[in-house]
């Protein structure tokens, strides 16, 4: 019996950690005029996964460099969103229809691969799910540092790209990635990683999507 109490207490003591480690604010408020090196950012939201969405290029970052856009759908794209999260969640469940409980069980466990979903995209708005930060250059410099290193690298230090069905029809790709998913380290709190780096104001701890969307 003390079993099954522990058990089931286990959900209710990683709430309250989310609750009270994401209300725990990190780097300062942004204040004051936009940067005369501003670069505008975006992070998406789907309602419960977030990404960080880029400029395909500016002085800083050309991201064609490392993504070979000739595997898209032609276009004239302006900007680049990266999510990452686990690997059999991202192929195996396009919709939330698809979702079976055996691979949330594995994701949330820490046992399978990671991947990066890359989306592109010929503009980019604000919008309820959608939230605009401008960062300096160096925030930038750094924010693009955090994303290439989720990518794995072939030996030639090129990304590898998983072929597999597309959420868009070629508008996105799914690549290998590094790193481990777990119910501790989740596709939201990658991208919350990403704001700390770039010294952008967000939580302490964010595994859920409106422990970062909050601070946006």
């Amino acid at each position: 019996m003390r079993f099954l109490y522990l058990l089931l207490s286990l959900p209710v003591c990683y709430l309250v950690l989310v609750l009270i480690l994401s209300s725990v604010p990190v780097n300062p408020v942004e204040t004051g005029p936009i940067p005369e090196d501003g670069v505008l950012i975006y992070v998406r939201s789907n309602g419960a996964h977030t990404d960080l969405v880029v400029p395909v290029r500016n002085a800083i970052r050309d991201w064609q460099e490392l993504i070979d856009f000739d595997d898209y759908r032609e276009g004239n794209y302006r900007y680049i969103a990266f999510g990452w999260g686990d690997k059999g969640f991202y192929l195996n469940t396009p919709t939330w229809a698809d979702l079976k409980m055996s691979t949330a069980v594995n994701a949330l466990s820490g046992r399978g691969g990671t991947a990066l979903h890359v989306t592109l995209y010929s503009g980019m708005a604000e919008s309820d799910h959608t939230r605009a930060v401008w960062l300096t250059s160096e925030q930038y410099h750094n924010l693009s540092a955090h994303i290439e290193e989720a990518f794995y690298h072939s030996e030639t230090g090129d990304p590898v790209r998983i072929d597999a069905v597309t959420y868009t029809s070629g508008y996105d790709h799914f690549y290998e990635a590094s790193g481990t998913y777990s119910c501790f380290y989740t596709c939201n709190s990658w991208t919350n990683e990403g704001l700390k780096k770039a010294g952008v104001r967000t939580a302490l701890w964010a595994p859920v999507e409106w422990s970062v969307m909050r601070y946006r």
